[in-house]
């Protein structure tokens, strides 16, 4: 009688770690045929799976081939070979299913060095041995997982690239020589609340501050400028969203805890206040566009790049210029008309008195807003010390253990210096009303230098408080239709 030929599949797998591990490609191919010739088998194929994890079956592109091949040669193949089981899962569940599928299709697994068959004990044995891959797994992952909260408890950045101003070397951070003071300097002059966040973008990025992705430098976006200025790292603090805990971290802070808190504050208030909506994405470039409207047909100008036989021009046109064939401004014209406008501009009698007013209700509301939350913060002080006192004298009694009392003094003590950080209102002081009313004297008492000084969508706000009916091009030379009663041409 003719003895039937037994085929089977070879399932070789290896993720990088474990490449010196004695689980390299050739060594488990080794012992594989081996057991194969042991018990009469012929490997017809080989399927090599090389840097993936079995973890999951997802992204394992070989074990979804040895799958459709068995599907396909059903009857070709009466056994899939594996090194050890963990080789195959390190999944219970996706062990089964596996399992599962080829002995619906007529083909056993057979582990090279792992001795179970398709007998109860064998299956059972099988099943354990799939256990205990899960639960290496597992294992291994929580040793990762406890060393990771470790290594942030001792203050150690866990993952991903150093903030701007520090750099990483073997693990630890350090202060980046090349760009270290220019991000102190932004923090500081960030800290005087004359910048905005799109202003201190432009300013960082003219200092030749990059953020650097994978070895490629790219100027800073207002985003990234604003999670620069909420971070805590800068103070030599650590935090931790998955731990839900901060810690002090082994890096040299760049910033003081006063210098973060008031930055805080700058953009939070700002963050409260209701802004006016700029329907026009303000552009450098063409500043007018939409105030500027055509003396022809009263539409607003739109503006754009034309192609000259060198270099491109900045030209205004009308939005309609084709039903009122206006033609094209340039926009250097357009500009040194407003320029002359502005030069000319100043506040009137009326406006300054004003402004006056307002400015002198505004201060006053302001330091009362101030004094008052100051008065509160100083009342919560000392309720926090009271208690920490009543904590010491219960500790001393032995009413609480250490440990206790290590807990509570901490968290009481930093309540009380994140509060008398707050209350500190020293700076209030240089900045009476007489500086104020000096300071804003400065600013509109030359309108043009204040207007080129200003960000372009303050620019843009500027000129619609003066000028609230835009202006007029007449082809040529620029007119405005109305100008506010506070200032004066």
């Amino acid at each position: 009688m003719k003895q039937t030929q037994k085929n089977a599949i070879l399932y070789l797998r290896v993720s990088t770690e474990e490449q010196v591990d004695n689980y390299s490609l050739g060594t488990q191919e080794e012992v594989c045929r081996r057991e194969m010739d042991r018990l009469g088998y012929i490997v017809t194929q080989v399927f090599r799976e090389e840097g993936k994890s079995a973890k999951t079956i997802t992204g394992r592109v070989e074990l979804i081939r040895l799958l459709e091949y068995c599907r396909r040669h059903s009857k070709d193949v009466q056994a899939v070979v594996f090194y050890k089981t963990d080789r195959l899962s390190r999944q219970m569940t996706d062990y089964l299913v596996i399992k599962e599928k080829l002995s619906l299709m007529g083909i056993k697994l057979i582990s090279a060095t792992e001795p179970f068959d398709d007998s109860p004990m064998g299956k059972f044995i099988g099943n354990f041995y799939a256990g205990i891959a899960q639960l290496d797994n597992e294992m291994k992952s929580e040793r990762a997982r406890n060393g990771m909260h470790a290594r942030f408890q001792s203050g150690l950045v866990c993952s991903g690239r150093a903030q701007l101003g520090y750099v990483r070397h073997e693990g630890h951070v350090f202060k980046d020589t090349k760009t270290w003071d220019k991000v102190k300097k932004a923090w500081d002059l960030m800290a005087t609340g004359t910048m905005s966040i799109r202003e201190m973008m432009n300013i960082m990025n003219d200092w030749g501050l990059r953020v650097s992705i994978n070895q490629q430098e790219y100027l800073l976006r207002k985003q990234t400028v604003h999670r620069i200025f909420r971070s805590k790292f800068y103070t030599g603090i650590l935090v931790s969203k998955r731990y839900n805990e901060e810690v002090r971290g082994q890096h040299e802070a760049m910033i003081s805890k006063e210098l973060f808190e008031k930055v805080q504050v700058i953009l939070d208030g700002r963050h409260n206040k209701s802004s006016l909506v700029i329907r026009n994405k303000p552009n450098g470039n063409f500043p007018f566009r939409r105030l500027v409207k055509c003396g022809k047909c009263g539409y607003g100008f739109t503006s754009g790049w034309c192609n000259g036989h060198a270099k491109k021009f900045a030209y205004y046109w009308c939005y309609k210029s084709q039903l009122c064939r206006s033609r094209y401004v340039q926009a250097k014209f357009l500009h040194f008309d407003l320029d002359i406008i502005l030069k000319k501009t100043k506040l009137s009698t009326l406006g300054r008195e004003i402004i006056q007013i307002l400015l002198e209700e505004e201060y006053g509301k302001r330091y009362s807003k101030i004094r008052l939350q100051r008065a509160k913060r100083e009342q919560l002080i000392g309720k926090l010390t009271a208690m920490r006192t009543n904590l010491v004298q219960k500790h001393l009694s032995g009413l609480y253990t250490d440990e206790i009392f290590s807990e509570q003094n901490t968290l009481l003590s930093a309540n009380i210096d994140r509060l008398k950080i707050s209350t500190n209102i020293t700076a209030l002081k240089e900045y009476t009303l007489s500086v104020c009313k000096e300071y804003v004297d400065s600013r509109l008492d030359n309108i043009f230098v204040t207007y080129t000084n200003l960000a372009v969508d303050n620019q843009k706000a500027i000129l619609s408080t003066i000028f609230p009916l835009g202006f007029v091009w007449q082809y040529p030379g620029l007119t405005y239709p109305k100008i506010n009663p506070l200032f004066e041409v």
